[in-house]
């Protein structure tokens, strides 16, 4: 089995378990979308749409399976590496490389690492891009501008 799928199989058995039916559809609707996005950069940018992906599908397994925090991302990356290394099917190398990408995708005011910018862009798009109708949050607003402008050329 593709190791994308392999991964999509065990969240998806997690988010089954949310007991909120509105709190499951977004944790669904918000994973996949940036999962997408992040395929879509990842390919623009040369990198690789795998961990792309794998970081976009685990980036706010945290808050969907336990709780909204400010130290999510974090939390959330450990959760990540636990699954990830369940699979059997990343590398500890690449286990890394997503799970910094994890740590770091609240932090959208600095620059890191091209997999990191990925995960961030993707997670900015997907919310902006979900409902072109609403504000895009001021937390976000710099990042989309820059997004929105390179977008357009």
């Amino acid at each position: 089995m593709n190791r994308i799928e392999h991964l999509r199989l065990l969240i998806d058995s997690m988010f089954l378990k949310i007991q909120d039916p509105e709190k499951m559809k977004n944790a669904f609707v918000h994973t996949y979308g940036v999962a997408q996005e992040c395929a879509r950069l990842a390919q623009e940018r040369g990198l690789d749409p795998d961990l792309a992906i794998a970081s976009g599908m685990l980036h706010d397994v945290y808050v969907f399976t336990h709780e909204e925090c400010p130290d999510h991302a974090k939390k959330g990356s450990i959760i990540a590496k636990e699954i990830l290394s369940k699979t059997q099917a990343f590398s500890e190398d690449e286990i890394g490389k997503i799970c910094s990408a994890i740590e770091k995708h609240s932090s959208k005011d600095s620059i890191d690492e091209p997999l990191d910018e990925v995960l961030k862009d993707a997670d900015v798009l997907q919310r902006a891009l979900y409902n072109p109708g609403l504000e895009v949050s001021r937390k976000h607003r710099s990042r989309y501008e820059k997004l929105k402008n390179s977008i357009n050329h």
